[in-house]
C-alpha cells in the first residue's frame, strides 16, 4: 500500500492586502487551493485598515500578520518573520514584490527552506523613481537572483525586462493572469444602473480605467488622452478612474483635469468592490 503523499506546504510572504493585483490574485489563490495537496501560509507584513481578517478564510491557511500599518518597526517584524519561518517550516517561499522578494529570499536561504520562489509582476518597472533606495534594491535583486529557484513573471515582456537587466534564476516561467470569464462578463443591468448611478445619458460614451491610484498604473497618459479626444467637439465622452491608493496623487490628478478645463467629464470612483 501506497504511503499518502505529505502535502506541500507553500509561505506567501506579501505587505498587505490592501487592493491591487496581486492582492487580489492572493485571495483567488487562498479561496481555491486544493487543501488536500497544499497547505498555504500566509505572512502579512501588516494589516492595514483597509484590509478585514473577513476576507480570508482562516480555516483553509494558517494566516499571521507581523503589525499594524501605523506601527513601522522593520526589525521585529524582520524577527518575527524569521521565528515565523523557523516554526512553520514551509517547502517553498513565495514573494512577489521587490523589497519582500530580498527579504523572502535571504531569510528563507538562513532558515534552510527548500525552494524560493520570486513572482515578477509588471513589465517596465523603474527603480529610480525611488531614489538610491530603488537602485539599491534593483542592485539586490539582480545578484540574489541567481540564488532564486524560480522567477514566475505573468508576461513574456516582463520577463524579458528583468531578464535584460541581470535577473538570472536558476529556472523562470511565464504565467499568463488568469480571468474568471463566468464574473467577468458583459452584463446589461450593471451597466445600465452604474450609468444611471451616476446621470451618464445614453447618447454619452463612457471610458474608463481600474487601476491603484499609483504613478506607474498609466493615469498620466489617461488624462492627456482625455484632454485631446475632448479636443474634437465630436465626441460627447465621460471618464470614470476606479481605483484607491495614493489620495495625494489622485488630488494631484483631479487638479489637473481641472487645469485642461475636463473635470465636469470625471468620476473619481475609488475602491469598488463590484468592478465585474
Amino acid at each position: 500500500m501506497d504511503k499518502k503523499e505529505k502535502p506541500a506546504k507553500v509561505m506567501i510572504i506579501h505587505p498587505n492586502l490592501n487592493s491591487g493585483g496581486v492582492e487580489t490574485q492572493i485571495r483567488y489563490f487562498v479561496d481555491n487551493h486544493n487543501i488536500n495537496r497544499l497547505r498555504l501560509v500566509l505572512v502579512l507584513f501588516s494589516r492595514s485598515e483597509k484590509h478585514s481578517g473577513q476576507t480570508i478564510d482562516t480555516e483553509r491557511i494558517r494566516l499571521f500578520t507581523l503589525g499594524h500599518c501605523r506601527q513601522p518597526n522593520f526589525v521585529k517584524r524582520i524577527y518575527l518573520l524569521f521565528r515565523i519561518l523557523l516554526s512553520e517550516k514551509p517547502d517553498v517561499v513565495y514573494t512577489y514584490l521587490p523589497n519582500t522578494n530580498i527579504v523572502g529570499l535571504l531569510l528563507g536561504r538562513l532558515c534552510r527552506v527548500r525552494s524560493v520562489v520570486w513572482g515578477l509582476r509588471v513589465s517596465q518597472f523603474r527603480y529610480k523613481r525611488f531614489g538610491y533606495k530603488g537602485e539599491i534594491v534593483n542592485l539586490l535583486a539582480v545578484f540574489l537572483s541567481r540564488k532564486v529557484d524560480l522567477l514566475i513573471a505573468n508576461t513574456w515582456v516582463g520577463l524579458n525586462e528583468y531578464v535584460s537587466r541581470g535577473l538570472a534564476a536558476k529556472k523562470s516561467v511565464v504565467i499568463p493572469n488568469g480571468v474568471d470569464t463566468e464574473k467577468f462578463r458583459p452584463d446589461k443591468n450593471i451597466r445600465n444602473n452604474i450609468r444611471y448611478e451616476y446621470g451618464i445619458k445614453p447618447t454619452e460614451l463612457l471610458i474608463g480605467v481600474i487601476a491603484r491610484m499609483v504613478e506607474w498604473k498609466g493615469y498620466e497618459y489617461f488624462l492627456e488622452a482625455a484632454r485631446q479626444l475632448l479636443s474634437e467637439p465630436e465626441y460627447d465622452v465621460r471618464f470614470m478612474c476606479v481605483g484607491g491608493g495614493n489620495n495625494v496623487l489622485q488630488e494631484q490628478y483631479v487638479r489637473k483635469t481641472r487645469h485642461y478645463s475636463i473635470a465636469n467629464r470625471f468620476f473619481w470612483l475609488g475602491d469598488r468592490s463590484d468592478v465585474a
